[in-house]
């Protein structure tokens, strides 16, 4: 799985909502849904797995989608001392637990609310 797009749409709310919509989509996606929680569990007992989901999701995805939160603090949009780190997990979390945890569906309703939830997490 490729890291994610970062579309800017001039907004920190149309920007997370878009990063939402594509990686539900990428999470659904058949081929994904079937080897991402085999791939998750295989890193505990496979170091070689462990160390390339750590580097292509753990650093080179964060990377890429962080400039979400780096262009919100840029426009003011989030405030200059707002943690990225942390943000990053609010911003993912809630959707792979829907997704792949829960396996519940989504609809566009869900990710907007959830867009909302993430931004007054971050804000806070």
């Amino acid at each position: 799985m490729t890291a994610a797009d970062t579309p800017d749409t001039g907004s920190l709310r149309g920007d997370i909502l878009a990063y939402l919509t594509e990686t539900d989509q990428a999470l659904r996606h058949p081929l994904v849904s079937r080897i991402l929680p085999d791939l998750l569990a295989a890193r505990a007992y496979h170091p070689g797995i462990a160390a390339t989901l750590s580097q292509r999701i753990g650093e080179e995805r964060r990377e890429k989608v962080g400039t979400i939160l780096r262009r919100a603090v840029e426009r003011g949009q989030l405030p200059a001392d707002t943690d990225l780190d942390l943000g990053l997990d609010f911003l993912a979390g809630p959707l792979y637990w829907a997704t792949v945890v829960r396996q519940a569906p989504t609809d566009p309703d869900l990710l907007a609310r959830m867009t909302d939830k993430v931004i007054a997490a971050l804000a806070a």
